[in-house]
């Protein structure tokens, strides 16, 4: 006889899920939360940046007017400190100046100017730094002086400028294609001509002079001209650079005979080219480093790293070394150099 089969009930529970569903109107909404979030966090990431964080702009200023002797040399801008000074130490440091020039804006909202001058200081120890006062650093004029020992308030003031030549071997390493100096080592008569005439140049150069003249803010622009005229030599030879507070005065500024204008004072303004030019006049602008009555916007901090070159004959790139191997051109590229195809011709020229 057969057993019936028990039937046994399951313990297992029917569970079901119940998971939640969005619409594609919620999803819509979901996605625009998440998007303006993003973007809130990319403008506050934009403002703080613009407020806190210090660039560097980095200029080759090559003309015939700069003697030889100061090809490479570095010269760093910055101004609108407003007692700002965080990281500014290192990052000037950083670019090996062989001086620093300050456009003057030294306080904050509260009058405070202290770790301004500290950094002034600091910077003076161990380069050479010169500075002039902005708008409303004159009221303030004599403690700003007297609390600085290392740098130099330079306004209405003329010096001239040395060269960072060590040598003749550091130059023609410095300004001299490696290729040349390698030819010439080998007995190459063009090479050498080429260094011979490269150090020719420099010691020519000993007789030309850089000047630096600096001017406070003014309120006065009618005359400057005249009064940025007066401040350097009548030395129609040598290099003129005016270090001067306020960017909107440099149009009359710029009418004197000068090479170049460092300028700042235009944190709070409308965004306006890091480098200009006006009547045939170079002009540098720093955006300045600290906040004075607002907040930047498209506007960055910033310090200007410019270097002098003279060069007759830049140096070349990969490329054009391809080149000239292909062609056969060897060393003859150097007769690219107009200069110095009338040296070779006034010397006999070569074999």
């Amino acid at each position: 006889m057969k057993r019936k089969k028990r039937k046994v009930k399951s313990n297992n529970l029917d569970i079901r899920v119940n998971r939640p569903r969005v619409n594609k109107v919620q999803a819509r909404k979901i996605g625009n939360i998440v998007r303006v979030i993003a973007l809130i966090i990319m403008l506050l990431g934009l403002v703080y940046s613009q407020n806190n964080l210090v660039f560097i702009n980095d200029f080759t200023y090559s003309s015939s007017s700069i003697p030889k002797a100061f090809n490479g040399y570095t010269i760093v801008v910055l101004g609108d400190i407003h007692n700002k000074t965080n990281g500014v130490y290192r990052k000037v440091i950083k670019q090996k100046p062989d001086i620093v020039l300050v456009t003057g804006g030294y306080l904050d909202e509260e009058g405070n100017y202290s770790k301004s001058t500290e950094l002034i200081d600091r910077l003076g120890k161990d380069n050479e730094v010169y500075y002039v006062l902005g708008e409303e650093d004159l009221d303030y004029k004599d403690l700003i002086i007297a609390s600085i020992d290392n740098a130099n308030y330079i306004n209405e003031n003329n010096i001239t400028l040395m060269s960072n030549v060590t040598s003749e071997e550091t130059f023609i390493k410095d300004n001299v294609d490696s290729q040349i100096i390698k030819e010439a080592n080998k007995g190459n008569e063009l090479a050498s001509m080429y260094i011979e005439y490269t150090v020719n140049k420099l010691m020519e150069s000993f007789g030309l002079n850089v000047e630096l003249s600096g001017l406070d803010y003014t309120d006065n622009k009618d005359n400057l001209k005249d009064k940025v005229f007066k401040l350097f030599s009548e030395d129609t030879t040598s290099f003129k650079i005016l270090l001067y507070n306020d960017y909107f005065g440099v149009g009359e500024a710029a009418k004197a005979d000068i090479d170049a204008i460092m300028t700042g004072n235009t944190h709070d303004k409308t965004k306006i080219d890091t480098i200009t030019y006006n009547n045939g006049k170079v002009i540098f602008t720093t955006n300045g480093i600290g906040n004075h009555g607002t907040k930047r916007v498209f506007n960055y901090p910033n310090i200007l790293s410019i270097k002098l070159t003279n060069k007759g004959l830049s140096d070349r790139n990969v490329l054009e070394i391809i080149l000239d191997k292909l062609n056969g051109n060897g060393i003859n590229y150097v007769l690219n150099d107009p200069e110095f195809k009338r040296y070779v011709e006034d010397n006999g020229g070569v074999e």
